[in-house]
C-alpha cells in the first residue's frame, strides 16, 4: 500500500520551494536523488547556505545513506521550522531503528535486515531477483540502480519509519509500503500464519517502478489498481482471477458497495477498517484489468510510460484510450455490473493477522471452536459432525475445511481427507496449516513433485515455520 497523495503533500509541504527547489524536491520525490545534488551544485547560488543543507539531507535520507543523512540534519545551519522539523524528526528516527540493521546485495537489490530475520537472506536473493526480472519484462524497464529492501523487525519500527500511525496499522493491516525511494514490508516472522510476502515484496516494487516511469503522474487509485494487477505476476503460473475471496467482493461492488475514490485519496490506509479497503483494492483492479481487456496490455504499459513526460495525466488517458478517464470508470462499473460474480460464504481473506490479535470471526465459529475442543480429545467423529454443522452455513469457509479434511485423514479415511483439502484450496490458498497438511500428505505419499509445490508455497507465506530447514533437505527442494 502506498499514500502518494500524503507522501508528496508532505515532501512538497516544506513552504521552501521555487523553481530551483522545485526541481531538486521533485527530484528526491521519484527518487532521482544523484540528479537532486547536480542540480543543487550547479544552481548553487540560487540557494541560501540552510537551504543547501537541507537539500542535501534529503538526498542522503532518499539514498538511503542514514548517518549521513543524520550527520547533516543536525548542523547548526540545518533551517529550524516546523516543516524541516518534521524531516530532521524522521531523518533521527530512521538512523535510530536502522542502528541494528544489517545489508546485504544481490545483483540489483540492497537488502536491509536486522539479526532476527538474517534466516530470509536467501529467499530474499531469490525471490527479489525473480521479482526484477518478471515485473521488470512486464513494465519493459529493469533499473541499473540497485533498490533499497528493508525488513523491520516490529510494528513499532516500521510504524516509526514509514510514517503510518498506529491506527492506520491496526485498522488497515498494511505490511508493506513503498515510500522514500524504498521498499519496507513487516517481516513475516510477526504474523500468526505469516502472509503472502513475496506478492507484497512485487506490489511494492511495482510501486517504486511506477514511481520512476510515470514521475508520480498518476492518480492513486491508478497506481494502487496496477500495482493490485501486477503483484502475481512475477510467478509463471496462470492468473486464476477472479479467485473466491475477489468474485466474493466484485459481487459485492455490483449490488453497490463502490468506495468513491476520494475516500481513499491519502492511501489506502486511511480508509476505515479492511472491508472497505478490500472492496476498494477489489474495484481498482478491475478497472486496470478492464483497460487490459479493451485495449490490450501492451498499450497500458504504453500509456504508464507515456505519463514520464510533460503531458498531463488527464490528456495522456484520451491520448492512449481514446476517453475521458470519467467515462472509462463509468464503463468500467457497467462491465462489471453485467457479469455474474459468485459471492462465497466464509471466505478467509487474504489480509493477515499479527500474533497476539484475534482471528477472523465466521458465522460458524462456535462450531468451529466446539469441533476443535473434540478433536483435541481425540473424539475425531464428534469433531466431524460439529464442522460440517458449521459447513452448512458456510460451505466455502477454508479453515473449516482445512480442519475437517486433517480430521478425516485422522480417522483413516485418507481419499476423503485430501479431496477436503482440496476443496479448501479454493477458499483458503494461503492458510498455513493447509498448505502445511498437503505438504505432509504428499511427502508421506512420496509424490516428490507435490511435496516440493506444497513447500515453497509454505516458505511464501512464513518461512520461518518450524520444519521448513528439514523438509528441505528431505524435498532438495534448495541446493
Amino acid at each position: 500500500m502506498r499514500s502518494i497523495g500524503a507522501f508528496l503533500i508532505c515532501c512538497l509541504g516544506t513552504g521552501l520551494f521555487s523553481s530551483e527547489k522545485d526541481a531538486v524536491m521533485s527530484s528526491l520525490v521519484t527518487g532521482e536523488t544523484e540528479k537532486a545534488l547536480k542540480i543543487i551544485r550547479e544552481r548553487k547560488e540560487k540557494f541560501t547556505a540552510g537551504e543547501i543543507v537541507f537539500m542535501e539531507s534529503l538526498a542522503a535520507f532518499f539514498g538511503g545513506d542514514y548517518p549521513k543523512s543524520r550527520e547533516l540534519s543536525g548542523r547548526p545551519d540545518f533551517p529550524e521550522g516546523e516543516e524541516t522539523g518534521y524531516w530532521k524528526d524522521l531523518i533521527g528516527k530512521t538512523w535510530q531503528r536502522h542502528r541494528e540493521f544489517r545489508e546485504f546485495s544481490t545483483p540489483h537489490f540492497s537488502i536491509r535486515v536486522t539479526e532476527k530475520d538474517l534466516l530470509l537472506a536467501r529467499y530474499l536473493e531469490k525471490y527479489l531477483e525473480k521479482i526484477y526480472a518478471e515485473i521488470g519484462a512486464l513494465f519493459r524497464y529493469s533499473p541499473e540502480e540497485k533498490i533499497i529492501v528493508e525488513v523491520y523487525p516490529d510494528k513499532e519500527s516500521f510504524q516509526d519509519c514509514s510514517t503510518l500511525s498506529y491506527e492506520e496499522l491496526k485498522r488497515s493491516g498494511t505490511i508493506g509500503i513503498c515510500k522514500f525511494n524504498r521498499i519496507m514490508i513487516l517481516s513475516p516472522r510477526l504474523l500468526a500464519y505469516g502472509y503472502s510476502w513475496v506478492d507484497s515484496l512485487a506490489h511494492e516494487y511495482v510501486h517504486w517502478i511506477l514511481s520512476k516511469i510515470t514521475h508520480m503522474n498518476l492518480p492513486l487509485w491508478l497506481n494502487e489498481g496496477v500495482a493490485k494487477w501486477a503483484e502475481k505476476k512475477w510467478r509463471a503460473a496462470n492468473d486464476s482471477y477472479p479467485d473466491s475471496f475477489t468474485s466474493t467482493y466484485l459481487a459485492r461492488l455490483k449490488e453497490g458497495e463502490w468506495i468513491p475514490f476520494s475516500d481513499f485519496l491519502y492511501g489506502m490506509p486511511s480508509l476505515e477498517n479492511q472491508e472497505k479497503i478490500s472492496l476498494a483494492f477489489t474495484e481498482v483492479s478491475f478497472l486496470v484489468r478492464h483497460a487490459e481487456e479493451e485495449h490490450g496490455k501492451d498499450r497500458l504499459i504504453d500509456f504508464l510510460h507515456g505519463l514520464g513526460g510533460k503531458t498531463e495525466f488527464e490528456e495522456a488517458f484520451k491520448k492512449h484510450f481514446g476517453k475521458e478517464i470519467t467515462l472509462f470508470v463509468e464503463e468500467g462499473k457497467e462491465a462489471l455490473a453485467k457479469k455474474e460474480w459468485t459471492k462465497y460464504n466464509g471466505v478467509l481473506s487474504p489480509y493477515p493477522v499479527f500474533e497476539g490479535e484475534p482471528s477472523p470471526l465466521f458465522s460458524s465459529s462456535d462450531y468451529m471452536t466446539l469441533g476443535d475442543r473434540l478433536r483435541g480429545r481425540g473424539r475425531l467423529n464428534l469433531a466431524l459432525r460439529e464442522y460440517s454443522k458449521g459447513l452448512i452455513r458456510e460451505p466455502e469457509n477454508g479453515i473449516l475445511l482445512t480442519k475437517a479434511g486433517k480430521t478425516e485423514m485422522e480417522s483413516g479415511e485418507k481419499e476423503k481427507g485430501i479431496a477436503t483439502l482440496k476443496e479448501a484450496l479454493k477458499y483458503a490458498p494461503n492458510y498455513l496449516p493447509l498448505r502445511t497438511a498437503l505438504y505432509r500428505f504428499y511427502a508421506g505419499e512420496k509424490n516428490l513433485p507435490m511435496a516440493r509445490q506444497e513447500l515453497e508455497e509454505i516458505v511464501l507465506i512464513n518461512p520461518y515455520y518450524p520444519e521448513i530447514k528439514k523438509w528441505e533437505q528431505e524435498t532438495e527442494l534448495l541446493p
